[in-house]
């Protein structure tokens, strides 16, 4: 639409005014009246008289009717909602189990609820989600305990991101910790295994050798 003027004839004030495009559009608040220009006489004609139009310079149009001006564009804006399948009429859902992209403005089909799409360190991607009935006591893959804990808290892991530790994974259902065996420190009950026993043997065995090396330079003195 072209730029023109807006007066509301009550207050007598005048205003810019531009009505949008196909993305974006005003509307005149109640009141109010737009008036365009005869670009032929390069005129914009009012019920106050012609003013002389020149874009951008709304507010001298104004000033030429002795009417003072309030606002460089008076309309309040909206989204027409233009490109998206609401404008068209073509929407489709997206069922059960299929990603959607926050990009397109695809949406789920009625019952579902869009998921975050969680990575294997139980942080959510940015860009998409899946469509799925989290909060029906079953939990199945997408849904795990990061993106919908009603339904997967406590249950049998599906996959890694399932499992709730830092290093642990799904193996049959179950999460396994990737980590070494962390042994208690405890001065009267250690469950830490000893290296003391293999110590003692190697002293034994030292010993031996020097008793035999003792009797053989016995025998050899006797002679």
């Amino acid at each position: 639409m072209p730029w023109g003027i807006a007066i509301n004839n009550a207050t007598r004030e005048c205003a810019g005014f531009w009505g949008g495009d196909e993305f974006y559009g005003y509307n005149l608040p109640a009141g109010w009246e737009a008036y365009y220009p005869d670009y032929a006489n390069d005129v914009v004609p009012t019920p106050f008289g012609n003013c002389t139009w020149e874009y951008d310079r709304e507010q001298a149009c104004c000033g030429q009717l002795g009417l003072p001006f309030v606002s460089d564009n008076i309309g309040e804006g909206f989204d027409t909602g233009f490109g998206t399948c609401e404008f068209f009429g073509n929407c489709t859902c997206v069922e059960e189990g299929r990603k959607v992209f926050y990009e397109t403005q695809d949406k789920c089909c009625e019952g579902l609820e869009g998921i975050p799409s969680i990575n294997d360190n139980g942080t959510p991607t940015l860009d998409e989600a899946y469509c799925t009935k989290c909060g029906d006591s079953e939990c199945k893959p997408p849904e795990n305990i990061w993106n919908c804990p009603e339904d997967c808290q406590e249950k049998e892991c599906q996959i890694n991101s399932d499992c709730s530790g830092a290093n642990e994974i799904c193996v049959s259902h179950e999460c396994k910790s990737l980590s070494p065996p962390v042994y208690a420190d405890d001065s009267s009950v250690s469950t830490k295994p000893s290296g003391g026993g293999s110590t003692m043997y190697l002293m034994f065995v030292v010993l031996g050798v020097v008793l035999a090396a003792f009797a053989l330079f016995l025998v050899k003195r006797k002679r």
